[in-house]
């Protein structure tokens, strides 16, 4: 069971670490990069 916590620990913070680099201005301005980020964002969102 604990491993399962991790898990969810684990994406929690990945999901947490996009949000925080989406406001990131450097990315923002690379749209490939923004794109892609916005993207896994949303996959995690669902989690």
């Amino acid at each position: 069971m604990d491993s399962i916590v991790e898990k969810l620990e684990a994406i929690k913070a990945r999901f947490e670490d996009l949000g925080v680099a989406l406001t990131n201005p450097e990315i923002v301005n690379d749209n490939k990069k923004f794109s892609q980020l916005s993207k896994d964002y949303r996959k995690l969102e669902k989690i």
